[in-house]
């Protein structure tokens, strides 16, 4: 291949980098302003609810969570997909191709750990609930 091609290859690809960050940032910030909207969705956004497991909030938390990863990781991830296709130009006729997989890869990985998270976050957030340590610390400073 030849530098001119290879040079439009990368700047290409930091083309699409640029966009699809900027706008990642832009839903995050979309998001932000409006949080009540996923509330209502039972996306739990402190330890303090208790949040429901239903699919409306699955898929709401999975995919703010995946539109987070893309906004802060993927500016950072570009010299490791450019190093990627350099050594996949080597060993597979479509190195392009290779490094969208590479990347989706990455991001699916990101993905499944937000769905184990948020597991995690609504089991955290009943049992945090069913304790009621709020009420009990409430009634001690009353009383005081």
């Amino acid at each position: 291949m030849s530098r001119s091609a290879e040079s439009s290859i990368r700047s290409a690809l930091l083309a699409v980098v640029i966009l699809l960050s900027l706008c990642a940032w832009a839903i995050t910030y979309y998001q932000v302003a409006n949080m009540g909207i996923l509330m209502q969705l039972g996306v739990p956004m402190s330890l303090g609810m208790e949040g429901r497991i239903n699919p409306d909030s699955l898929v709401a938390f999975v995919g703010m969570w995946l539109v987070m990863m893309v906004a802060m990781m993927l500016p950072s991830t570009y010299p490791t997909l450019l190093l990627y296709r350099t050594v996949s130009r080597s060993r597979t006729r479509r190195p392009t191709l290779a490094t969208a997989i590479f990347g989706a890869g990455y991001f699916l990985t990101w993905t499944a750990s937000g769905i184990l998270f948020y597991g995690a976050y609504v089991v955290t957030g009943a049992i945090r609930m069913s304790i009621e340590v709020v009420p009990i610390l409430w009634t001690k400073k009353q009383r005081a």
